[in-house]
């Protein structure tokens, strides 16, 4: 890069977080991260990465910190850990409960918000057997998963509550019914409004998180309701096209993929299915024609933050780097906040490994930043003056 250009980017880049590091001056405790909750926390703009599940280790949290997040996602019930242990899943979120407490205080150490997410199926996830379309009938079909989300949630919230730090509730990861696809499981505003009338008994304050979904999609934007029960955000997972941002992978078990997309060096920009059918040449442009019906609720609900809880290409797709690129130029357009999927995690997902296709037994940690690590950085220390400061020669 040119550069007399990149002195201009950089004071651009400047610009940009030096007006966002005076709009939370006010309320910013050491280190510039909040000391507390202020009221309109969820006004502020929040940029980070996902962790994988059950992951409150204070180095990774402190290394996601380094990187200029300001906010991590984790999903509740490790299943590793369960399987590991021999527990149930139920008694593992027994087990996470337990220490719930620690491990939002090693978060608030860290200087990090924390988005609490938990799975479609929760406590049922290890239950449930057959192919996508018989796992999500019969979980939907079984008003006692309703009761089984509410018991959870007011457990997490009890410990949550009137916490000196921020928390979102994210209410169920990529909630998806096959029969109602592509359109939002018809069951969910009912019993997501269920959960949320509970929680509010316990914690009016904290900040609740709908995904309309399907699953991870934003389909459902186009007619999901505006629940009741403020403060609420509403969330979308951002992996389209998915045989581009997936191409070869095989870690899918968390995902609303019916089946792993075996092709590889598939091109960004390329060619890929369109939503309404047929093909369309997927560039910057599609995609943000294609997150329409986010930018249509945005603009009758102006009130309520959008918020992408996960958005990735796998390390080795072919300009990964410039599909973030395109992919957090839609997000900050929009002024919705966002969190990469994932950090130190699945190496597909990681930043850090180098940008080949290999067996696990073989990946490799980049020596120097990857160009994927360095879009993604670049955009997180807009969270950040000192830090877009101190990291820019890096790169």
């Amino acid at each position: 890069m040119h550069k007399s250009f990149r002195k201009v980017r950089w004071l651009v880049d400047m610009y940009v977080v030096v007006l966002a590091g005076l709009a939370i001056a006010a309320w910013a405790g050491p280190g510039g991260m909040p000391a507390m909750s202020p009221p309109d926390a969820q006004s502020l703009r929040y940029r980070g990465f996902n962790l994988e599940a059950g992951t409150f280790d204070p180095d990774v949290l402190a290394a996601a910190r380094e990187w200029g997040a300001n906010q991590v996602r984790v999903r509740l019930i490790n299943q590793n850990a369960a399987h590991r242990d021999g527990l149930t899943y139920s008694q593992q979120f027994d087990r996470e409960l337990t220490v719930l407490a620690d491990n939002l205080e090693a978060v608030r150490q860290a200087g990090l918000a924390l988005v609490l997410t938990f799975p479609q199926m929760g406590l049922r996830t290890e239950e449930i057997t057959g192919d996508n379309i018989t796992k999500s009938t019969t979980f939907w079909d079984d008003d006692a998963n309703l009761a089984m989300f509410i018991d959870c949630w007011k457990r997490i919230a009890t410990v949550c509550k009137g916490r000196d730090q921020i928390i979102w509730y994210d209410l169920a990861n990529e909630p998806l019914d096959w029969r109602d696809f592509p359109k939002y499981a018809h069951k969910w505003p009912e019993w997501a409004q269920a959960i949320i009338d509970e929680i509010r008994k316990i914690d009016p304050a904290t900040p609740i998180v709908i995904e309309p979904g399907p699953g991870g999609l934003w389909y459902g934007f186009a007619d999901f309701p505006r629940l009741t029960g403020d403060p609420l955000i509403y969330s979308f997972h951002c992996y389209k096209p998915q045989p581009y941002t997936h191409q070869g992978i095989a870690d899918i078990g968390n995902t609303d993929l019916e089946q792993a997309y075996l092709e590889r060096q598939q091109p960004w920009p390329g060619t890929y299915p369109a939503t309404s059918g047929g093909t369309v040449f997927w560039n910057r442009a599609v995609l943000e024609q294609d997150l329409e019906p986010v930018i249509e609720f945005q603009r009758n609900h102006p009130d309520v933050p959008i918020y992408v809880g996960e958005f990735s290409a796998v390390c080795w797709a072919p300009n990964a780097a410039g599909y973030l690129d395109d992919c957090l130029h839609i997000f900050e357009k929009y002024g919705w906040n966002w969190d990469y999927h994932c950090f130190r995690g699945y190496y597909g997902w990681s930043l850090e490994v180098t940008n080949d296709y290999v067996e696990p037994a073989d990946v490799t940690i980049s020596p120097t930043p990857t160009d994927r690590a360095i879009v993604v950085r670049r955009f997180l220390q807009r969270n950040n003056p000192e830090l877009a400061t101190r990291h820019w020669q890096e790169y």
